[in-house]
């Protein structure tokens, strides 16, 4: 394997290699995200463009979104992803074609860092490919120590199939490979081994250990910045719990987990064993990746058109919801209808009826109307008759009245007379002029006026006793 001095010089002339970079490794789910907070509350610096939090890790992730996008093209590039259970195949490859994305990857770094003493770089899909970063992160002129977290591999599979990623089988497997990776790959380098529960146990003790893998390159913590960290670090952040007999009892695993789980927990105290037993859980790896491997290449191949499938899938059943909402709706507009026409025929047989009432009741108006007729005839005629009458009536009363007025006048002639008749008796006792005014008055009452006027004296005398109060 290539020393830090050899993969300097194949990267050209890099700067002077005065400055850190503390490179958190190790699987996902392992404490990756609570060690590199620990590193940046103690002082390193973390890149910009930060993922956010989220549900399954709610103190932070704290590694770089271009970082891990420019991971996972690489990773795609040579037919892998994260939770490749023969991740240890990822690293020469990509060291094999290094030349396609080291340019991009010392700009991320130079981008990101800048003078800063001591960076903290975490995000596990590199722990696939640590000769790539070493070399990028060298030429950039910064020396890197290694902080490999390590976690009981039931642990990490716990957590990963809560996430619903991947299988308990699976994510053991994935972990091995990815640990013997890292292992292998940092060899001669400067790094050293945490496991999860020291440090959630005791973060100073952990810290003391990065520092003298790394030469000091953090400054000593402040009781400020100790606060922080205690604040921070929790054994509340720890959902699963699992130990080494859980994992020897499992014969439905891979037995090389259980070998690299034990040199990797001697690893954490400080005194690494002897790699022959790693070596070997390396080879007997690679021989399952060439059994198993074109078969699990197909069935990722597949993997890769279930969501295209899943689309499609997805696509039919709401068309075949669409469907069924149309036949329903068809459905309904059928019983509506057929209500609809239920009550149109119970209208119509309703108004027949009415319509027959009607037709009975005008017969009725018009058998009543023929009977009407003659008696509006008699009506008419007795009304004629009535009319003629008061124009009758009205001419008798004419009549009457200058009769009345001819006989008031001849009242006051013979009143006037018979003054004329009294003072002529009492003042000249002229017999003769009386007598010849007695025969005036006899000549009179014996005239045919008078006799001729004589029904309308007698017509007036009736009506005068008809007009008497109490007579009808």
């Amino acid at each position: 394997m290539a020393t830090a001095t050899t993969r300097s010089a194949a990267a050209g002339t890099p700067a002077a290699t005065t400055r850190t970079a503390l490179v958190v490794a190790g699987m996902h789910r392992s404490g990756t995200s609570a060690m590199a907070r620990l590193l940046s509350l103690a002082g390193g610096a973390l890149p910009g463009d930060i993922i956010q939090p989220g549900p399954d890790n709610p103190t932070g992730f704290w590694e770089p979104a271009d970082m891990v996008g420019l991971n996972d093209r690489i990773l795609a590039s040579v037919g892998s992803r994260w939770d490749d259970v023969f991740g240890h195949r990822v690293g020469p490859t990509v060291w094999a074609r290094r030349d396609q994305y080291l340019d991009e990857a010392r700009a991320f770094i130079a981008r990101n860092y800048d003078d800063a003493p001591a960076a903290v770089l975490k995000d596990p899909r590199a722990s696939l490919m640590i000769r790539f970063w070493d070399e990028a992160l060298r030429a950039e002129g910064r020396r890197p120590v290694y902080v490999i977290m390590v976690r009981h591999p039931l642990e990490v599979a716990a957590s990963i199939v809560t996430r619903g990623d991947a299988s308990e089988a699976t994510a053991v497997m994935a972990w091995a490979a990815c640990m013997l990776a890292v292992e292998r790959d940092t060899r001669g380098l400067a790094r050293v081994f945490i496991d999860y529960d020291a440090l959630l146990a005791d973060w100073r003790g952990a810290l003391a250990r990065i520092q003298t893998a790394g030469g000091d390159p953090l400054a000593a913590p402040t009781p400020e910045v100790e606060a922080r960290i205690d604040d921070f670090l929790s054994p509340d952040q720890r959902h699963h719990r699992a130990d080494q007999a859980d994992l020897a009892g499992r014969g439905d695993l891979w037995s090389g987990a259980l070998t690299t789980l034990s040199w990797l927990g001697a690893a954490t105290t400080g005194v690494e064993p002897d790699s022959t037993q790693l070596d070997a859980a390396l080879v007997e790896l690679e021989r399952l990746a060439r059994l198993t491997g074109p078969a699990l290449h197909d069935l990722r191949a597949e993997a890769a058109d279930a969501p295209g499938l899943k689309a499609e899938l997805a696509d039919t059943l709401t068309e075949n919801a669409a469907l069924r909402d149309l036949a329903d709706q068809f459905h309904a507009e059928a019983d509506h209808n057929g209500r609809h026409w239920e009550a149109s025929r119970d209208m119509v047989a309703h108004l027949t009826r009415e319509l027959g009432a009607a037709r009975e009741q005008a017969e009725r108006f018009r058998k009543e109307a023929e009977g009407i007729l003659p008696l509006r005839r008699e009506i008419g005629l007795a009304e004629a008759r009535a009319l003629r009458q008061q124009a009758q009536n009205r001419e008798l009363v004419e009549a009457l009245e200058a009769e009345r007025q001819r006989a008031a006048n001849a009242r006051a002639e013979r009143a006037t007379a018979q003054e004329r008749l009294d003072a002529l008796e009492a003042t000249t006792g002229l017999s003769d002029e009386l007598a010849a005014l007695r025969a005036r008055h006899d000549a009179m009452l014996t005239s045919p006026s008078w006799a001729l006027t004589r029904p309308l004296r007698v017509l007036a005398k009736r009506w005068r006793a008809l007009a008497r109060p109490g007579r009808s």
